[in-house]
């Protein structure tokens, strides 16, 4: 009583009644019970019966005192001693946040003061939204501000650090998504997790009763499924870090918490009530935290620094949330414990682990592009750098690589001023294999540069050099020998589309079909002559020209290149032509190029 005075003079005019609070539960009833109802502590809420509160009012006080509280149930009274002062019945006020403020009768110093909750559903429910005070005369607006503000206090460092772990969940998502092929998984996953968790601790926090004015059950059903979900974000950073673990213990783990999360969100929708499968919940977390204490115990995790660091900060998250999952399972005779300093060495730990490896992935995926830059250098370096000058030809060509470095080549055999060949390939697929394997093809052309005027032999020997150096792969070639002397051109094929000679608005395909090279021990290639006309056009490609695909699917083909042919468009013009085609679709895009030589007067 004395300490209560105190407090109350300190406090200018207001006692808050923050200790010394029984509880107890009894049949239905109008009237405050005595010692018979076995007043404690901690009573099991049940649906049936009444629940009471009681608590000593303090020695002394002036009168026409009043009684300032908070409660979110819909129906109650409060009673001093056993005289009636308030009651209260709005069933639209269920599990809303209200004010309440009652006269304190005269002579209510140092009587029992107690509230009485009707038996009904609001049992899930808290009833009272933190302490109720005494305000002495003129105290009541002072009272009411302290009453609004007081929970933000008490709230305030859940309130910051999940307005923290939420901003750097947001950032660790936005940084990982803007590196969408590095190495950003465990980012990702870790961002959510934070994310999720931050938005758990603002969730229960009094801000969205204050701000957004939503009952206490709809965010007792958000808190419940954040809850349900946030394992899988948890796991899937233990997973991302350590793989599918011993026995692929992570990977079923994950598959367990993505099954149970949409289960337990639908068992408490059908129910009508928040936390319905809390239990399992807590089972499930608590074999989580074991098995990811037991990977991270392995030989291998154990040797990596940024895992020492995480098996460290989970042991201590893993040490709190255990024994509270345990506590609710009844398994420990301890109340829950504070796990949210728990949780920040583990968010500290897991970001210093995902972080770790995203800058690793960034090391890596910097020093590829240093890498895949000169590889570009030195493929392009390989491109003739000037055309032919042979009198009455003219030649034009465009390579548009799908990636870095590609498997397309065009390359020019200058003999002598009359005479010119010209070679077009394209390796399977692309990216540095198939550049290399470029690079082979143009070498091997250069090195049987006497059979320049010999298209078949020519392609069989390419055919020998790469079915010696190249195994797994194979590459489609065109050769056209031009002769101005004679004024033709012979042309053989290796698996290439054929080459085509424009005439006017005439289309001949040039040079007999072969088989690809690189693959066939035993190959034959033959070769067409065709006389050249003043004003004919050849072109050559290779096949990502007439296989480009529009967002329907459907392919540039032949006819359009044809078309473009015949109103004489240039290279750089088909090519922008098939990027049009493609809508800016590039996933599967292949590399691009196409030779094109014009025939023109000999003086």
């Amino acid at each position: 009583m004395i300490r209560l005075f105190l407090i109350a003079l300190a406090t200018t005019g207001i006692v808050d009644l923050a200790e010394g609070w029984d509880y107890a539960s009894t049949a239905p009833r109008g009237t405050p019970p005595g010692v018979e109802a076995s007043w404690r502590e901690e009573v099991e809420q049940s649906a049936e019966r009444d629940w009471w509160y009681r608590i000593l009012l303090p020695a002394t006080f002036p009168a026409d005192s009043r009684l300032v509280f908070r409660s979110y149930a819909g129906t109650f009274e409060v009673f001093v001693d056993a005289e009636r002062i308030y009651s209260f019945h709005d069933p639209a006020a269920s599990g809303r946040l209200r004010m309440h403020v009652a006269p304190l009768p005269a002579r209510s110093a140092g009587r029992v003061l107690f509230f009485r909750f009707p038996g009904g559903s609001e049992r899930t429910l808290p009833l009272l939204g933190g302490s109720p005070s005494v305000a002495y005369p003129g105290q009541v607006p002072e009272a009411l501000v302290r009453a609004v503000i007081t929970p933000l206090h008490e709230d305030l460092r859940d309130i910051v650090i999940g307005a923290i772990l939420a901003i750097i969940g947001i950032a660790s998502i936005a940084v990982s998504r803007l590196r969408r092929r590095a190495n950003g998984g465990a980012l990702l996953w870790f961002g959510i997790f934070a994310l999720l968790y931050g938005a758990r601790l603002l969730v229960d926090s009094y801000l969205p009763l204050l701000v957004f004015g939503r009952s206490r059950l709809q965010i007792d059903f958000i808190e419940s499924w954040i809850t349900y979900s946030i394992s899988i974000p948890g796991w899937m950073v233990a997973r991302k870090l350590l793989g599918d673990g011993w026995k692929s213990t992570l990977r079923w783990q994950v598959w367990a918490f993505t099954i149970f999360a949409p289960a337990a969100i639908l068992a408490d929708i059908v129910r009508g009530e928040p936390s319905s499968l809390e239990s399992v919940n807590n089972v499930l977390v608590v074999i989580g935290g074991v098995i990811i204490l037991i990977n991270l115990a392995q030989p291998r995790a154990r040797q990596a620094p940024g895992l020492r660091v995480v098996l460290f900060g989970s042991a201590v998250f893993m040490g709190s949330a255990l024994m509270n999952n345990l506590a609710s399972l009844g398994v420990l005779p301890i109340r829950s414990v504070d796990e949210t300093m728990g949780f920040l060495a583990f968010v500290a730990a897991l970001n210093y682990a995902a972080v770790r490896e995203f800058l690793r992935g960034e090391r890596e995926r910097v020093a590829l592009e240093g890498e895949l830059s000169t590889a570009r250098d030195i493929q392009r370096s390989l491109l003739p750098t000037q055309m032919p000058d042979v009198p009455g030809l003219s030649f034009a060509a465009r390579y548009d690589p799908a990636s870095a470095v590609a498997g397309d080549l065009y390359d020019f055999v200058a003999v002598d001023g009359a005479h010119v060949g010209v070679v077009v390939a394209d390796v399977a697929g692309h990216g540095v294999p198939a550049a290399l394997i470029a690079s082979m093809v143009k070498v091997a052309v250069s090195s049987h540069v006497r059979l320049a005027n010999d298209p078949p032999s020519l392609l069989r020997e390419l055919n020998a050099t790469l079915l010696r150096d190249v195994r797994r792969n194979f590459v489609t070639a065109t050769y056209l020998w031009l002769d101005m002397e004679q004024r033709t051109v012979s042309v053989s094929n290796a698996g290439h589309a054929p080459p085509v000679l424009v005439r006017g608005q005439e289309i001949l395909e040039l040079g007999p079909h072969g088989v690809l090279l690189g693959r066939f021990a035993i190959a034959s290639y033959g070769a067409a002559t065709e006389p050249l006309l003043t004003g004919d056009r050849i072109a050559a490609w290779t096949d990502g020209i007439v296989e480009a695909r529009n967002r329907r699917g459907e392919p540039f083909g032949e006819e359009q290149l044809h078309e473009l042919l015949r109103r004489g468009a240039s290279p750089d013009a088909i090519v922008d032509a098939v990027h049009t085609w493609r809508e800016g679709e590039t996933d599967d895009a292949d590399d691009l190029t196409i030779v094109i030589v014009a025939v023109g007067f000999v003086d």
